[in-house]
């Protein structure tokens, strides 16, 4: 019964705004267990997109960008091979415009993305 209440209580009808959350967090911390799991149950995950700045030590990525952009500014190899592998496409663009591929370029990991582009890559932005 209270689980009946609280499943027609919760904000989301689905389990999508929760794995969200829990994607974004796995990809700060780089569980790529958790990251994995997640993208099995909700393969949207891949094209999913921050609703506000995402931060950690190091890096500060704006709202609107994606799993691509934060492997790319962080040099997750592992974590962009998956996403590759997943049908994840290099040129998407966040708010202003850049690519994934821009802050590969940008942050000292350009290896990490060229390394692993997809015929479809266009580098030209």
């Amino acid at each position: 019964m209270v689980q009946e209440h609280l499943q027609e209580s919760k904000p989301s009808q689905t389990d999508h705004f929760s794995y969200k959350v829990r994607f974004f967090l796995a990809l700060k911390t780089r569980d790529m267990c958790q990251v994995k799991t997640l993208v099995e149950k909700d393969p949207g995950l891949i094209h999913a997109q921050t609703e506000r700045g995402v931060a950690s030590e190091a890096y500060y990525l704006p709202f609107g960008s994606t799993a691509r952009h934060w492997a790319s500014a962080t040099g997750d190899e592992p974590l962009l091979t998956f996403l590759l592998s997943c049908g994840a496409d290099m040129n998407v663009k966040d708010p202003w415009g850049t690519t994934p591929l821009h802050l590969s370029a940008s942050t000292a990991w350009a290896g990490c993305s060229m390394e692993r582009e997809s015929p479809s890559t266009d580098y030209r932005g």
